[in-house]
Parts: C-alpha cells; sequence; structure tokens
C-alpha cells in the first residue's frame, strides 16, 4: 500500500481563514459560559460611581451657621433693640426674665463674621434702666467664636463662655432718677 501525503493547498502557517474560524469559536464558547443580559428582567441600575467633591473657591460661603445664646439671669425683661452685621434677628427677640434667646450668626469657610446687637433692661415701671451692646464674632479658627465690645450701663453684669453670653445683675442696686427698681 502507497500512501500519499495530503495537505491543504496555500497554507503556509497563517491564514486568514484559520483566524477567522478560531475567532468563531472564541465567540461561541464566551456566549456558552456569558449569556447575553439583554433578556435579562430588568433589575437595579447600576450603582454610579461618585464624583469628586469640588473644592469650593476661597471667598465662597458654605451656608452654616454658629448660634449664640444669651441668658436672663435678672428679674427685668431685656427688650431686643437692633442687629446689624451677620445675623438675623434672635428668636424669641425679647428675653424674659430667667429665659434665653439665640441668635444664629452666618459663617463663612475662610472669613471672620461677626453681628452686633443690643438691648435695654425694662425696670418694673416700664422705663430703661439699662442698656447691653455686644458684637458676636465667629474667626473660624481654633477658640475663635466669642462675644467682643461688650459695654453695658445700668445695673446688670455680663459673663461669657465662648458662645454662651450671662446677664446677671449687679450687687449694687442704683435707685432713683432713670435707674429705678
Amino acid at each position: 500500500m502507497n500512501y500519499e501525503k495530503v495537505g491543504i493547498s496555500n497554507f503556509k502557517g497563517s491564514s486568514s481563514g484559520l483566524i477567522l474560524v478560531l475567532f468563531i469559536l472564541l465567540v461561541i464558547v464566551i456566549s456558552a459560559f456569558y449569556p447575553a443580559r439583554a433578556c435579562a428582567a430588568p433589575g437595579p441600575l447600576p450603582i454610579p460611581i461618585p464624583l469628586p467633591i469640588p473644592i469650593p473657591p476661597i471667598d465662597d460661603d458654605n451656608g452654616s451657621t454658629q448660634s449664640f445664646i444669651i441668658n436672663n439671669n435678672t428679674g427685668n425683661m431685656m427688650r431686643f433693640d437692633s442687629v446689624t452685621g451677620d445675623a438675623s434677628n434672635p428668636f424669641p427677640m425679647n428675653i424674659e426674665p430667667g429665659g434665653s434667646t439665640r441668635y444664629e450668626l452666618t459663617t463663612s469657610s475662610y472669613n471672620t463674621t461677626a453681628a452686633t446687637a443690643s438691648y435695654w433692661a425694662m425696670g418694673s415701671n416700664g422705663n430703661r434702666m439699662a442698656g447691653l451692646q455686644f458684637t458676636m464674632r465667629n474667626a473660624n479658627e481654633l477658640n475663635g467664636v466669642d462675644y467682643r465690645n461688650i459695654t453695658t450701663n445700668g445695673p446688670i453684669r455680663v459673663t461669657t463662655d465662648r458662645h454662651i453670653m450671662n446677664i446677671y445683675p449687679t450687687s449694687v442696686v442704683i435707685c432713683g432718677g432713670s435707674w429705678c427698681c
């Protein structure tokens, strides 16, 4: 028996036909192991990748506030007079004896904010018996929240601790004239 060697015509080891056949086989094998999801039931949407938070410009205001509390430890009503600067009117505006009020001072990421407020104490006869003026400040630094430029006239004294102010009667009570008790 004579055997004759048979070969593929024009096969030189790299034919485009062979590459095409191998690619088709690869697609069939991948399709068998990883079926298409086009016919799958709808499910939840993919979770979006969060984008980095942009850094605000230096002069941007972040819209937050710092609370300032004022406690009235006197027996007199403290009547609100005015506020100017970076705070809105307090709530409540007048401070009852033994009561308190709160200011919200607007803060800024890179700038000092301040507001100046004034009150007057109402005596038992309805007259003004004392005045109080102060500035609330937020420097946005460590220990940068405080009261400054506190002035009183009349029988009251003030203590502060960062954002809290306490108003007390003085130990000496002045009677007579417009300073009636």
